[in-house]
């Protein structure tokens, strides 16, 4: 049986996707100390509707509001397969 979710775990509005869908796996959570916000990625949405390609989330979350300030669809040409994962890079604190 498929039931239909209305919002996400990041509370966007989700329109024609089933529960299986929203699971974020594999996802990578931080949170932003700097800017007081959560960065987020998940590389699943569509994995289980054959023929679709899969979409990564990348967003950045307020901590306190839970608005979402930032939301990039990350698209792929592989049907059913996962993103691998998104992390933040700092450059200018890497090479200090």
């Amino acid at each position: 049986m498929r039931r239909k979710a209305p919002y996400n775990k990041f509370g966007n509005t989700v329109k024609n996707v089933d529960m299986i869908s929203i699971v974020l796996l594999p996802s990578v959570v931080e949170y932003q100390k700097d800017r007081d916000t959560m960065f987020g990625f998940g590389g699943s949405i569509n994995l289980f509707d054959v023929g679709k390609p899969t979409v990564g989330k990348l967003n950045e979350i307020d901590y306190k509001t839970k608005e979402v300030k930032v939301e990039i669809d990350v698209l792929s040409d592989k049907p059913n397969q996962t993103h691998y994962r998104a992390l933040l890079v700092h450059p200018t604190q890497m090479f200090k």
